[in-house]
């Protein structure tokens, strides 16, 4: 029976909490610093095989902001907290990081650096599978990455298995793991230094991609206990092509592969003919899929079980986008976006007879409320708000942007204004993503919000080689650290002085990791176009930084990778040389705050030290904030609000901010 909206009342909560509420837009400005920095007390909501619980990650009673798992009966909404192990080491309870169901009632989740445990959503039969001190026959295993869940309930899961070298970890095998018993056994060796394996639905591993950060090759076999051989049709050299995902024949095998475009698409493989088949789905402007982002919450394939089928894809656009190719789902999806509109409707999971499905709705100015649709008594309920200490008529709005860079080439981004202010001669934060081979999205920030809310507009600028734009504009990146893709940072500043939208007086620039790099680049490049700058874990020496990763271990795939798009030591020393912050310091003449975490590993700490130490010699305006507790990005909440009021007072110190409006 077709859904009906006259027939999908929003039922009263099972929390109390207040529904979207969007009126006219107005200024509250200062909002509480903790507004923007506090962690969801509802994350990673899954709902169970049988359609009758919830579990979350929640920070509801724990210490700080510490998440815990918690299980919600959706007949009577009472809440089950399960209490995770107690770590001596660290002198507290285990952080969760993330978890799936494995039956009905038997939960596989993951903690911060201490492997992986099983319990009965009771909070009974618990079993430690990974990480020191599990308890094993052989040596210690090390795994948290979920290949496979079994749907016959027998509790059993695949999981990738990385052994290590040193510090470094070897390439994955696969293990299935009894997550009742906590036997595990061996099931794919690696083979050919595989970097990612694709099982079939009934969780055999029957595909390996090697990658080497240069070219590619698939590996097949008929099934456990087969040869492998390399397919033909995938691509050689580069990224051409990708498996995904196996169908529910067994045959067939989903890719992803470029179309004429020029963009990502999605195909069919098919493992009896070994030939690729037709084009399925694909985006002229945007990627459906990057090797970057296999799946994941912004990007995929959704399967269902119950017909058998693919029946739709996810992938980023401006925003996360949903494509259904069943018929059913495009009117569900019609209903819930009728029924809630004015936000994104994704569909997250569902019960195995699919009577029951669970949704996030959000926007840039709301991280998200859950509800579950019960498409046998045609309800929508409103589980729980997220973060229900956001007001979004509070939050200023984030729009898409796009101007041409000095080449002509197409550069995409957003930009931020602070709530009630025209937009016209306002100061700027510029906010480039690190990575730099990742991208920003339209989606709720903390930073970027804070900063707006302290009465600045916001620039973010997905530059050239960032993901998602098509193979030509990623590749345009190669090798222009330092260089274009600066230039793109430079040509976004320069169009919003000429839009008007700037103050060009007024405009710093901050950025974390690769943005931090931006930042001590900009500064030290373009050092008349910015009044300040804030460079959290940047890096100061490419040299350094490429050299230090260990091209005889694991490691040397991001070697390669790295040597390919930024430069190469041995041949490339004098580009990096010139390419490095560290070697222009006498360029520099805005006041930079330096934000380093004691244990990065990412971005070592000596490269802050060594930038700390010559900016002291050379007695230029600087600030430090160093905390030996965090490491590449920061977790900790106390850490967070004191960067959030560092870099408030920092930029009020040599910017002023738009009034705020009554």
């Amino acid at each position: 029976m077709p859904l009906s909206l006259a027939r999908l009342p929003v039922l009263t909560s099972l929390f109390a909490v207040t529904f979207f509420n969007y009126p006219a837009l107005h200024a509250a400005s200062p909002l509480p610093i903790e507004t923007f920095t506090k962690n969801p007390t509802y994350s990673q909501a899954q709902i169970s095989p049988d359609g009758k619980f919830l579990g979350f990650v929640s920070t509801v009673g724990g210490k700080g902001d510490q998440p815990s798992l918690y299980f919600s009966d959706l007949a009577t909404g009472k809440m089950t907290k399960v209490e995770v192990p107690y770590s001596e080491a660290l002198g507290q309870n285990l952080t969760v990081n993330s978890f799936n169901w494995v039956n009905d009632q038997r939960i596989i989740f993951t903690t911060s650096g201490y492997g992986s445990f099983a319990v009965n959503r009771d909070g009974s039969n618990w079993k430690q599978l990974t990480g020191a001190g599990a308890d094993y026959t052989t040596s210690t295993i090390f795994a948290s990455e979920i290949a496979h869940v079994f749907s016959d309930h027998s509790g059993k899961v695949l999981m990738l298995q990385r052994d290590y070298i040193g510090d470094h970890p070897k390439y994955p095998t696969v293990i299935e793991v009894n997550t009742v018993t906590g036997k595990s056994a061996g099931v794919a060796e690696n083979i050919e230094e595989i970097t990612h394996w694709v099982t079939d639905k009934s969780g055999q591993v029957r595909v390996g991609v090697h990658w080497d950060g240069d070219k590619t090759r698939v590996f097949y076999r008929e099934g456990e206990g087969a040869a492998w051989s390399v397919l033909p049709g995938f691509s050689a050299q580069g990224r051409g092509s990708y498996p995904l995902a196996f169908d529910y024949d067994g045959h067939t095998v989903y890719m992803g592969a470029l179309t004429e475009e020029g963009t990502w698409g999605l195909y069919t493989y098919d493992l009896t003919t070994q030939k690729q088949g037709p084009l399925i789905f694909s985006d002229k402007t945007y990627d459906i899929f990057s090797p970057g982002e296999i799946q994941g919450p912004r990007a995929g394939l959704i399967f269902s079980q119950k017909k058998r089928a693919l029946v739709g894809l996810r992938y980023l656009t401006e925003v996360s986008q949903t494509v259904w190719f069943d018929d059913e789902m495009k009117q569900v999806q019609a209903t819930l976006d009728q029924a809630l509109p004015g936000v994104m409707n994704q569909i997250v999971g569902w019960s195995d007879d699919e009577n029951r499905i669970l949704i996030i709705s959000w926007s840039d100015r709301q991280p998200g409320v859950y509800y579950l649709l019960d498409r046998n008594t045609h309800e929508l309920r409103r589980i729980v708000d997220r973060t229900a200490w956001i007001k979004p008529e509070q939050i200023a709005a984030t729009l898409p942007l796009k101007f041409k860079a000095r080449d002509g080439l197409v550069i995409r981004g957003y930009l931020t204004t602070p709530i009630g202010a025209e937009r016209k001669n306002l100061p700027l934060v510029v906010f480039p993503h690190g990575g730099p081979w990742v991208r920003d999205s339209l989606s709720f920030d903390g930073m970027v919000k804070f900063l707006a809310d302290r009465g600045y507009a916001v620039m973010q600028v997905n530059f050239r080689g960032s993901p998602g734009y098509g193979d030509a504009f990623s590749r345009a990146g190669r090798r222009q650290i330092g260089k274009a893709i600066q230039d793109d940072i430079t040509d976004g500043v320069q169009w919003a002085i000429r839009s008007g939208t700037a103050d060009p007086k007024r405009i710093a620039i901050i950025g974390a990791s690769y943005g931090g790099y931006s930042t001590l680049w900009a500064l030290t490049n373009t050092p008349e176009l910015y009044r300040c700058g804030m460079s959290v874990a940047g890096v100061t020496d490419w040299l350094d930084i490429i050299k230090g990763r260990d091209s005889k271990s694991d490691t040397r795939d991001a070697y390669r990778f790295w040597r390919d798009q930024i430069g190469d030591p041995e041949t490339d020393e004098t580009i990096l040389r010139e390419i490095s912050p560290i070697n222009h310091l006498d360029r520099l003449k805005a006041p930079l705050f330096v934000v380093q975490g004691g244990l990065d590993v990412i971005v070592p700490p000596k490269q802050a030290s060594r930038l700390i130490a010559e900016l002291e010699r050379r007695k230029l305006p600087h600030q430090v904030m160093l905390r030996g507790d965090e490491g590449h990005s920061w977790f900790g909440p106390k850490n967070r609000i004191e960067l959030f009021k560092q870099l408030e007072a920092f930029l009020a110190k040599n910017m002023t901010p738009v009034a705020a409006t009554p």
